[in-house]
Formats: structure tokens, C-alpha cells, sequence
């Protein structure tokens, strides 16, 4: 019995942010089975909203016998926002690895963090503390949220006195 080669043990696509439609796909880690990698299969699938995605579709095969490789696409689809890729590997008689997901990578420029970023009072005693911010760009897809960490003691090199 044939032993299928393993998948790539890393899957990298990027930038995380595109906006030209070009896309890196980096991999390495597969082993050969029974028989030699002869290609790679990419496939990829995209979504709206990062959350309901649509089917998985044929993007590229790569003929290779290396355990690793790079590759890129412009097969991406100008009216989705994210995009999603998986691999596999494929020895010399078809036999073929499970497949191993790539990152997800999004349409268009990231949104900045503030410019500007205050808490007041500036010595806390009790009560309220006030946060003001300002500053952020949009990127070319609108600001949903903003997240927000917070630490409770005394910063390491400063004395509380």
C-alpha cells in the first residue's frame, strides 16, 4: 500500500492586506510517501465578511518536487473582501496530502491606530478615569470597533511613592 505524502507543515499567504491583487503563498514541511511530490495544489475560497464563506475553488497547481516552495496569485476576486488558500501535496501516482489552510488575508489598507491617546486624571485616586482618543484612519474599509487593554499595578521601572 502507497503512502501519500504530508501535507506542508506551514502555509503562509500575504501581505495580510492587499489591495493590487497580487498574493504571496509561502509553504514548507511536506515529506514524500511511497513516491516523490510532483505537484502542489492550491485552492482557494473568499468571503464578504470573514465569517460565511463561499465554496473552495481551483487557484493553482505547482509543479514541484521540493518539500517547500513560493508562489504567487492574482487570482483573487475584486468584489470579496477576504481571502482564504489551502495546499496540498501530490506524488508522482496522484496520491495526495489532507490539506493545510493558509491565513486569511483582506482586501484593502488597515485601518492606524491613533495619533493621539490620553487618560485623565493623570494620578488615579478613585472614581472614573476619562480616555480620549483621535487620529485613526479608516483604511479603505470602515472602523467597526476599537479594542481597548488596560492594566491594573504599578508599570515595571516606575516607583510608586
Amino acid at each position: 500500500m502507497a503512502i501519500a505524502p504530508s501535507a506542508p507543515t506551514t502555509f503562509t499567504a500575504s501581505p495580510a492586506y492587499y489591495s493590487e491583487g497580487r498574493i504571496t503563498l509561502t509553504w514548507s514541511g511536506a515529506k514524500a510517501g511511497t513516491y516523490p511530490i510532483a505537484k502542489y495544489e492550491i485552492q482557494h475560497c473568499t468571503s464578504n465578511d470573514g465569517y460565511d464563506w463561499d465554496g473552495w475553488n481551483k487557484c493553482v497547481n505547482e509543479p514541484s518536487s521540493a518539500t517547500y516552495g513560493s508562489t504567487w496569485t492574482g487570482f483573487t476576486d475584486p468584489t470579496k473582501n477576504y481571502e482564504w488558500f489551502r495546499i496540498r501535496a501530490v506524488d508522482t501516482y496522484g496520491n495526495a496530502s489532507p490539506y493545510k489552510e493558509s491565513n486569511i488575508v483582506m482586501q484593502g489598507e488597515p485601518a492606524s491606530p491613533p495619533t493621539l491617546f490620553t487618560a485623565s486624571p493623570a494620578t488615579y485616586t478613585g472614581g472614573e478615569i476619562t480616555l480620549k482618543w483621535s487620529g485613526a484612519s479608516e483604511g479603505m474599509l470602515s472602523l467597526a470597533r476599537f479594542s481597548l487593554a488596560w492594566a491594573l499595578g504599578v508599570s515595571e521601572g516606575i516607583n510608586a511613592a
